[in-house]
């Protein structure tokens, strides 16, 4: 499906909200399994549209971890979606940045894992050429996660062209481009990216960008892999040229982590988990020995961060009483009245958090580590610090 075709090409923000994340874009849709560990009621969905989608689902490391493959291979489930047809793959890594190190070591080879048996899909071999794009802006740091990665992948053509018998086996010819932004160059980074390929002949192209989300959860904890190309900004909705197998001539491997999410999204998040949250104190008051009271003055509710699901939202006679109207209201209706009323005030803003920083600097090393071992044999998990910068 061309991408002029997609149901969001004008601009048009889902009802669910803006995402660049298929998996959420499908949960919308059928209303499945969120996040680890949380789960919505199902959704009935047209006929065609359930019919085009395939979808696999594994759990790694005593369910603390997930990989999604959905695959889109029909018209009318790309319109649903507003994704092109293609293939995706969603690693849910709940605690990447803060979980033990056994944690990121298991995702650092999950995530490897996948990205090599990506690479037999598409059908690029051990030794074919590879060219590795960051997209966004060096100098906004939500933004640039694709410049952190592309400059500690483990660059090698210039040794292929140059210094041939320096080349050890296990090693591929890599080469990596941080294009800009246009903002800053001038030029459509597409076009930049198309006249590259074309001078130095890859295989295949992988592009490395900051997505956007639609749930707070997602953020910074979760890896997009697609067969299906990118259009960078369109997350945000400022979309350029697509880079994919039609425009570049070769396939193109996407990969992004979500790195902001809009302000409707937020304000419709707390709304939901102080639904919950109530409901939660209100289920365990009428249980015996309950505390007397929601919150007792002084102790914080929860010993640990809590993970809510549709079994705490209180009945909806309560919700009514709580919140009115608003409590009553479906999770995309409560995004569409959000936006209805931030939008004209200019204030969905597209936020991240403030400890974006150090989020970025982590996830750069973990995106460059795990291509690293799997552009290059010869990178495993015993030597890949020392390959990445």
């Amino acid at each position: 499906m061309r991408q002029s075709d997609r149901s969001d090409a004008a601009g048009v923000v889902p009802a669910y909200g803006r995402t660049d994340l298929a998996l959420e874009a499908h949960e919308a849709l059928f209303g499945r399994a969120g996040a680890v560990g949380a789960e919505t009621a199902p959704k009935a969905a047209a006929p065609d549209v359930e019919a085009g989608l395939r979808k696999e689902t594994e759990e790694a490391f005593g369910g603390r971890m997930r990989v999604v493959r959905l695959e889109i291979v029909s018209d009318a489930a790309a319109q649903a979606l507003g994704k092109p047809v293609g293939k995706y793959v969603t690693f849910e890594l709940p605690e990447l940045l803060t979980g033990e190190a056994a944690y990121r070591s298991e995702a650092a080879d999950l995530f490897s894992r996948g990205l090599a048996r990506f690479f037999k899909e598409i059908g690029l071999g051990d030794e074919d050429p590879v060219l590795v794009v960051g997209l966004g802006n060096r100098q906004v740091t939500p933004d640039a996660l694709g410049p952190v990665v592309a400059e500690r992948v483990r660059v090698t053509r210039h040794l292929f062209q140059h210094e041939p018998g320096l080349v050890e086996d296990g090693v591929r010819s890599v080469a990596a481009l941080a294009p800009g932004v246009m903002g800053t160059t001038g030029v459509e980074t597409g076009d930049i990216v198309a006249a590259v390929v074309g001078a130095i002949g890859v295989a295949a192209v992988i592009v490395v960008d900051a997505l956007a989300a639609r749930s707070l959860a997602r953020l910074y904890t979760t890896v997009q892999m697609s067969d299906a190309g990118i259009q960078p900004g369109s997350g945000i909705g400022n979309k350029r040229r697509p880079l994919t197998r039609e425009t570049l001539g070769v396939p193109v491997i996407a990969i992004g982590v979500p790195t902001v999410v809009e302000a409707s999204t937020i304000a419709g998040e707390a709304i939901d988990l102080l639904i919950k949250h109530l409901g939660r104190q209100l289920h365990e008051a009428s249980q015996p020995k309950a505390r007397e009271r929601l919150v007792p003055p002084g102790a914080p509710p929860y010993d640990r961060p809590p993970r809510f699901t549709e079994a705490d939202l209180p009945p909806e006679p309560a919700r009514k009483v709580f919140f009115g109207l608003l409590g009553t209201l479906t999770e995309e209706e409560k995004q569409a009245l959000l936006r209805e009323v931030l939008e004209p005030l200019g204030m969905n803003w597209i936020v991240t958090p403030k400890e974006v920083d150090a989020y970025i600097d982590d996830l750069g090393q973990f995106l460059a580590a795990g291509l690293n071992r799997a552009l290059h044999g010869r990178i495993d998990r015993e030597n890949v610090a020392h390959f990445t910068h």
